[in-house]
């Protein structure tokens, strides 16, 4: 008897039904009913489908279907496909449905909408010939004129929808045909035509549970037509339909030659797992955990899938695993980092965004196993008292290996900074009104941060020395009170316009570093930031701010031990001249690049170094320093 709610199931089950769901229900249980024909009617109004009928020859509503149907979720039937829910499906998209079949022996009729009761299902004698006639009555407002009445499309939906279905008729060469308004479709005559016309081949592949010896076959159906439409339909298929797109990580995005392509994976196993709604497993498509009840993952279905895939597709484009390669080649000469991951990418169709996605999902989720094997260590030595020299052997080397890529993905972070950082130079030497002097500055520490509450790799000083990153404090565009009157007064000791000084006459950046004991000596770094197209004048005066910030701090700050005090500018000719002839500096650069230099003086009175570089010999170095890095991670790769 259904006693369930049937209000309840339709919301639970039946949530995102399309149109012609339900007549795919009902062709499938004609074929479980053992029909050798079935007879689809389409009706239309107004150029739209209005309801559908399945007249079919099959056994009928006998005693044992009509306690299957009565009961939800029923196990009576065992045919692949039949869930025991499928007849939900009529009233999400119908408002009820009427039933008249004839057994041989009955005929039953009964009406089945949202109060159906199995009391009032009618039996009476009668001897005509089977057939049962499955007819739906007055579509839901929601679905009126969304389909269009178009026989061809409606025949090519069905054919795709139940391709599982179609598949395991042909293989066992059955002998049913089906028509569609009383005319012949397929039938065991022209289903390989049927067939023939797609080109679908077949390909398979077998997994073994991991609770038993007997292996899962698994059945990949496909096709590939180089028409240069770009088509492709992939799906997994259980319960003789189609049930939802491959998952991400295996769909494929783009043929070749933009061919178009039907890839259709089927097999009991899935068969066994669909949801109630037909639109997704029971399993998750992204699942790698394996149990009792779903002794294969997905993670293990789709890698098997994928190399099938790809077999697949060299077979009809033998050159473009070379293309592939060279590819990843590419991005890894770009992304060293991720090259070992790159390198395990094996998605022919990804392009470049993917597979670097990719790669990243892949380093995410090792960081994710080290922390998960490293914890469940510990834990084992806290609870057990037992320490595994060779589990824990296996964990080191996992955890060299991660840490490994943890520094690989901030030495990349570091290349994409100092990539940022050089097409503001570029741009900005093309033409100078670009600039924006908070964008660098944004670049080394955003202005009005501090060590309080800014993290302290968030900060990019090792642009300039990857010493100045062991640092106690950093204060970025913020006033430092205990100095800041000072350098007020020493500017105007100096000769300076007092008009000219305002809260803007500080630092741009400040950091002090080296121990944490107060009493032991401190080292602190001073930068400053100047704009591009600087005048003459406001050039030489940043040369002066230097040093009066540098002697300021030294008289105000106890235990100095070094300053190291940095001007960032562009460098012409003329302001050359100045730092070498009247300010004592000399050349420090390690290019013979006019355009690309650095300056260095010292002033022994107040311990400081005095460095005057431009922008493009700042990136010019870091990206030396950094190519190292980049150079050793891509050998240990290769």
């Amino acid at each position: 008897m259904l006693f369930v709610d049937i209000e309840s199931a339709i919301e639970n089950i039946a949530s995102d039904v399309e149109l012609l769901q339900p007549l795919y229900e009902a062709i499938v249980n004609s074929v479980h009913a053992k029909a050798k024909n079935i007879n689809i009617i389409i009706n239309q109004q107004d150029d739209y489908i209005s309801s559908f009928s399945v007249i079919d020859n099959g056994e009928g509503y006998i005693p044992l279907n009509i306690k299957s149907f009565s009961t939800l979720w029923s196990k009576i039937k065992q045919e692949p496909g039949a869930l025991g829910s499928g007849r939900i499906m009529y009233l999400r998209v119908f408002e009820y449905v009427t039933v008249e079949s004839y057994t041989g022996i009955h005929k039953v009729t009964f009406k089945f909408d949202r109060n159906f009761n199995p009391k009032n299902i009618k039996k009476e004698m009668s001897n005509e010939p089977r057939k049962t006639i499955t007819r739906f009555h007055n579509l839901l407002t929601e679905y009126s004129k969304k389909e269009r009445f178009n026989i061809d499309k409606i025949k090519e939906k069905i054919f795709h929808e139940l391709l599982p279905m179609f598949s395991r008729i042909w293989q066992e060469e059955r002998d049913i045909t089906f028509l569609i308004n009383e005319e012949t479709w397929i039938s065991k005559d022209n289903i390989a035509e049927q067939f023939g016309k797609m080109e679908l081949q077949s390909t398979d592949f077998e997994i073994t549970p991991f609770n038993s010896v007997l292996p899962e076959k698994f059945i990949l159906f496909y096709n590939i037509k180089k028409d240069s439409e770009g088509k492709i339909l992939q799906f997994y298929g259980a319960a003789g339909r189609k049930v939802r797109n491959f998952s991400s990580g295996v769909s494929i995005r783009k043929l070749p030659e933009n061919a178009s392509g039907i890839f259709c994976l089927t097999g009991r196993y899935l068969d066994d797992r669909v949801k109630d709604n037909r639109k997704d497993f029971k399993i998750s498509t992204n699942e790698s955990n394996i149990s009792q009840t779903h002794p294969i993952s997905f993670t293990q279905i789709n890698g098997t899938l994928q190399i099938k895939l790809n077999q697949i597709i060299l077979e009809a484009f033998p050159n473009y695993e070379i293309n592939f390669e060279n590819k990843k080649q590419v991005l890894i000469d770009e992304y060293p980092h991720l090259s070992e991951y790159i390198d395990q990418v094996n998605n022919l169709t990804y392009d470049d965004d993917e597979i670097i996605e990719e790669a990243k999902e892949m380093v995410e989720e090792s960081f994710k196993k080290t922390e998960k094997a490293l914890y469940e260590f510990k834990k084992e030595i806290t609870t057990k008292r037992d320490f595994d020299e060779e589990k824990f052997n296996k964990i080191l080397g996992t955890f060299t290996k991660t840490g490994r890529d943890q520094l690989a993905s901030y030495i990349a972070y570091r290349q994409t900074i100092l990539d940022m950082m050089q097409t503001i130079a570029e741009y900005t030497n093309i033409d100078k009104q670009k600039f924006n002097e908070t964008s660098i500055h944004q670049l080394f520490m955003p202005k009005n941060t501090s060590s309080d509450n800014y993290p302290h790799l968030g900060t990019n000083i090792w642009m300039l020395d990857d010493k100045f990153m062991s640092y106690l404090y950093a204060a970025s565009d913020k006033e430092i009170k205990y100095v800041k009157e000072k350098f007020k007064e020493e500017l105007i000791g100096r000769g300076e316009n007092s008009a000219d000084i305002n809260d803007s006459d500080k630092p741009d950046l400040v950091l002090f570093y080296s121990d944490a004991c107060e009493s032991n000596k401190k080292d602190v770094l001073l930068i400053e930031l100047k704009k591009y197209g600087a005048t003459y004048h406001e050039k030489t005066k940043a040369i002066t701010q230097l040093k009066v910030y540098a002697s300021v701090i030294f008289d105000n700050i106890q235990n100095i031990r070094s300053i190291h005090a940095y001007t960032i500018i562009d460098i012409d000719e003329k302001f050359a001249t100045y730092l070498t002839r009247t300010e004592g500096f000399y050349e420090d650069s390690l290019s013979n690049d006019e355009t690309i230099a650095s300056y260095y003086a010292y002033n022994g009175h107040i311990h400081a170094h005095l460095h005057v570089m431009s922008f493009e010999q700042i990136v010019v170095d870091a990206k030396k320093r950094n190519k190292v890095f980049l150079d050793i991670l891509k050998r240990q790769h290769s």
